[in-house]
């Protein structure tokens, strides 16, 4: 990041930094012509500005047309600036209630941040043009109680005006458009693995997940897709069975009595030590997810292929056939006996039952839209 400093601010953070200057480090020219060229949020301009009640700092990207303000205190000027920015960027997301994920992408690592002389005088100007807005908000706020705990607010109607210059656009519609787009460093591939997951019901039709998954991902975060996928509460113990035997467990439930029992105690291992890539690679390429030891609700899992893929999100539910089943139930014998009363009016807890089923069909309702199960998996496994 290149932030562009006025002369007046220079003096004010050398006040208060005593000569030091946290944003500077020395950079690779190279690196330095990227961020000129990059534009986006790369590059910011900071100044500061005054009335009589108060005196805040202002930074400015004239790509989007963003204007934020913070005040002015030693904390705020000690902090590096990009740091300053990144959160007052975060914190206006969470207002819009958007997703924020990307920030980092654009806003680089505060270590290579670089503190530069304000020179261009065009950008300069649209920055002083925009002044008189925040005076007025300054002043507003200063008016009715103080400003320091209504910045987020400033910050949020300071990015409300259409300007002609965006084609009508707000800077909070341009900083939005930059964030969906796909960032350059992110488009390059990444292999993945389609996996395929099968809960077995017997008789009846499986409930089916496919997902895209990167073929690093260990089991135990596999398990947590499996959690989201089928609407499981992660309330009980699992394990996962190889096709040569190994139990693979958690390291926190590693039971030696289960082990034993299911005569797999010589091989069990702990799921933090294996990958889906060590996996496929051991020709372990079918295996079972067994959730709830005891009621087993045993899940049939295939690696059916790697590829690579370039995508923003690495996690990915691409098709679901069936509905998740009800936990705590007593697994397919209590959830068969569940279906029975149900289709049996004269069953004395037919009543009850129905009113359980519509209750849980409500429940369900969001697990059988991809878009919302996406969003879930990648807000689980960062």
């Amino acid at each position: 990041m290149i932030i562009s400093v006025t002369k007046k601010c220079f003096k004010k953070i050398k006040k208060y930094r005593k000569g030091t200057a946290n944003d500077s480090t020395s950079m690779d020219e190279n690196f330095i012509e990227h961020l000129k060229a990059e534009e986006q949020l790369s590059n910011w301009y900071v100044n500061i500005v005054s009335t009589d009640s108060a005196e805040m700092i202002v930074y400015y990207n004239d790509f989007t047309g963003m204007m934020l303000v913070s005040a002015i205190d030693e904390k705020t000027i000690t902090n590096s600036l990009s740091e300053n920015i990144l959160h007052h960027l975060t914190v206006l997301l969470q207002q819009l209630d958007g997703n924020h994920r990307s920030l980092d992408t654009y806003i680089t690592d505060p270590q290579k941040t670089i503190l530069t002389n304000a020179t261009d005088l065009k950008k300069i100007g649209r920055m002083s043009a925009m002044t008189s807005e925040v005076l007025k908000l300054i002043d507003h706020y200063a008016s009715n109680g103080g400003i320091e705990h209504h910045v987020a607010e400033i910050n949020l109607k300071l990015n409300q005006f259409a300007f002609k210059r965006l084609e009508g656009k707000t800077p909070i519609d341009q900083l939005l458009a930059v964030l969906n787009e796909t960032p350059a460093e992110l488009e390059k591939s990444v292999q993945k693995a389609e996996v395929h997951i099968h809960l077995k019901l017997d008789d009846h039709q499986d409930v089916v997940r496919v997902v895209h998954v990167p073929v690093s991902m260990t089991l135990e975060e596999l398990h947590i897709v499996i959690q989201t996928c089928f609407m499981w509460s992660n309330s009980h113990l699992h394990l996962y069975i190889l096709q040569d035997g190994t139990v693979i467990q958690s390291s926190e439930t590693v039971s030696d009595e289960f082990a034993i029992e299911n005569d797999h105690s010589k091989k069990t291992i702990v799921e933090q030590e294996w990958t889906i890539e060590k996996l496929n690679q051991s020709q372990n390429k079918t295996f079972q997810y067994v959730y709830d030891l005891g009621d087993d609700w045993i899940h049939e899992i295939r690696i059916h292929r790697i590829f690579e893929e370039t995508e923003l999100y690495p996690i990915e539910c691409t098709m679901m056939i069936g509905h998740p089943m009800p936990e705590d139930i007593g697994g397919l014998e209590g959830y068969f006996m569940l279906l029975n009363i149900l289709n049996n009016p004269d069953d004395e807890q037919f009543e009850e039952a129905v009113e359980w089923k519509a209750s849980f069909d409500e429940q369900k309702k969001p697990y059988l839209n991809l878009e919302f199960i996406n969003k879930l998996l990648n807000e689980k496994i960062q």
